[in-house]
């Protein structure tokens, strides 16, 4: 552990999320969106241009893509944990650089980094809010992440005279183009901007020229103009104008999708540092003031981070999400400003606060489970907590009491290490150490909970002949990936979904939301005389008619 402390958090990180990595089902949202995506460009032998149901995709660039398609055509399936990689090994290549980078920053003040402050934060990382879901999810956001911190680092090792700062220079455009060509413009520009305006903040304005210039937009235009060019030859200029103006203008300016107001990345921002918000941030807010003796890792990081914000700001379209490229720069800020500022008592009181209240967390939820099904039935939010608990009778498994117990019994011995006086280090890694085993345990549950979280225990109740039909099913086009057949989907009509039904004669399987059918007398009376078998999953129902 001492002499390898990254590849020690890395491996422990992967084996506590292994079973959730391994047995979770596809989320409809976006996962099973890209496997459908990826099916049908193999169909159709597409390689730059893409279709979801038969209709353009020109959403996202193909990097992300070319990679399901790859692991799909490599194993003759799409696998959950071979997908789930797609994240987590950008992430652990992310907590990689960011520790390398921490150990130059230590080197600056002719000191080095402790093992126990680089297993901590690696830990750390990991388990931080939208990082931690990430690593594991199928998005591209944190494959793009990756090549942005790439790019970052790369651009140090030049700006600092390193021995390789010549190969640097060049891949530092690699690295943006990648960025880019993973998700789109903020790939671009996070990278441009943040490292323009760090230039003109430290007054190096005059190297503007030599990291941002010819070679590095060249080599950028160069490569977009390879990919673009496939676009037209395969899609049309249709197919260019929907990937290139339509997207960009319509998220950046006047947001089709995700429109929220300028200030909500003031909300989003906690959480993705939860739950060590209240330890974090603060020391990050006065780290940024106090400027005296920052490393140049800690203003370009810093100097990024608030540039970033204020672009994303700007921009109609907002996710949570977006602002993960900011949260290893942030994170890894964290003990080079302790080591600046010195370890303070508003420091120690607010690590000691995330703690108390995670144990709290963990408390409640052990009172929850264990007590509640036991009393009579009550009214309020205690009465709905208990329809919750019969509801769903998995949040009463013994791995859910073990996950419970972990995360009060971790917190209170990570609260003893902060009494102890020991190194701020052993507290935050042990706080680290008791989510990580809370997310073990409470994943043994996972197929229970896949109902919940996807359709593929919805769809294996289909028969294997006859019509799909959908009503009130998000995404359903997507089950396509399941059922390998067209869906009929009437969304949220049920005057269309009455009216066409009750024409066929065909052998039918309806999958609908369980609680509409309660609030549609005409539904019911549908189903009453035409059903012959239904089962129950999750929130929806399989009729056959």
């Amino acid at each position: 552990m001492r002499r390898h402390p990254v590849l020690t958090g890395i491996i422990f990180v992967f084996l506590c999320l292994l079973p959730l990595m391994s047995g979770r089902d596809f989320t409809p949202d976006n996962e099973l969106r890209y496997l459908q995506i990826a099916d049908e460009a193999i169909e159709n032998g597409s390689v730059f241009t893409f279709t979801n149901d038969g209709r353009p995709y020109a959403d996202k660039p193909p990097l992300f893509l070319w990679l399901v398609m790859l692991l799909r055509l490599a194993v003759g399936r799409h696998s959950i944990l071979l997908l789930s990689l797609l994240a987590f090994i950008p992430a652990a290549v992310i907590a990689c650089v960011m520790d390398r980078w921490l150990m130059l920053a230590y080197e600056e003040k002719g000191r080095s980094a402790d093992p126990g402050t680089r297993l901590a934060m690696v830990l750390m990382l990991f388990t931080s809010g939208m990082f931690c879901g990430t690593c594991f999810f199928l998005r591209m956001d944190m494959l793009m992440t990756m090549f942005i911190i790439l790019a970052f680092y790369s651009f140090y090792r030049s700006y600092t005279f390193r021995r390789d700062s010549s190969l640097q220079s060049w891949l530092l455009p690699l690295w943006i183009f990648l960025a880019l060509f993973t998700k789109g413009p903020v790939g671009l520009l996070m990278p441009l901007l943040g490292i323009a305006v760090f230039l003109i903040i430290r007054r190096d304005a005059k190297l503007l020229g030599k990291y941002l210039g010819f070679k590095t937009f060249g080599v950028i235009i160069l490569l977009c103009a390879l990919w673009l060019g496939g676009v037209w030859l395969e899609g049309g200029k249709e197919y260019l104008y929907e990937l290139t103006v339509h997207q960009t203008v319509g998220r950046g300016i006047n947001a089709f999708t995700h429109a929220k107001p300028f200030w909500y990345y003031f909300e989003a921002l906690p959480i993705n540092l939860a739950p060590y918000v209240l330890f974090s941030l603060p020391i990050i807010i006065i780290s940024y003031i106090k400027s005296y003796g920052k490393t140049i890792m800690e203003s370009l990081l810093l100097c990024s981070a608030l540039t970033t914000f204020i672009m994303l700001s700007c921009f109609s379209s907002k996710l949570s999400i977006y602002l993960l490229p900011l949260v290893p720069g942030l994170t890894y800020c964290i003990p080079l400003a302790i080591e600046r500022l010195g370890w303070k008592g508003w420091m120690s009181a607010c690590l000691k606060t995330t703690i108390v209240i995670l144990s709290l967390i963990g408390l409640f939820g052990l009172v929850a489970v264990l007590v509640l099904p036991h009393l009579g039935p009550q009214s309020g939010p205690v009465g709905e907590l208990q329809n919750l608990l019969g509801t769903m009778s998995f949040l009463s498994s013994p791995a859910v009491i073990t996950a419970m117990a972990i995360l009060f019994a971790g917190g209170v011995f990570s609260l003893l290490l902060c009494s102890n006086r020991a190194h701020w280090s052993a507290p935050v890694a042990s706080l680290a150490t008791t989510i990580l085993l809370t997310v073990f345990a409470a994943s043994f549950t996972i197929k229970e909970i896949n109902p919940y979280i996807g359709y593929g225990s919805l769809c294996a109740e289909v028969p294997e002949s006859g019509r799909v039909v959908t009503l009130f099913v998000k995404r359903s086009e997507n089950m396509k990936v399941y059922l390998h057949r067209d869906i009929v989907r009437y969304e949220k009509d049920v005057d269309a979904f009455l009216a066409a039904e009750a024409l066929t004669d065909e052998p039918s399987t309806l999958i609908v939301t369980t609680e509409r059918i309660a609030e549609n007398p005409r539904l019911q009376e549908f189903l009453r005389s035409r059903g012959q078998r239904r089962v129950t999953v999750g929130e929806y129902s399989v009729i056959e008619y």
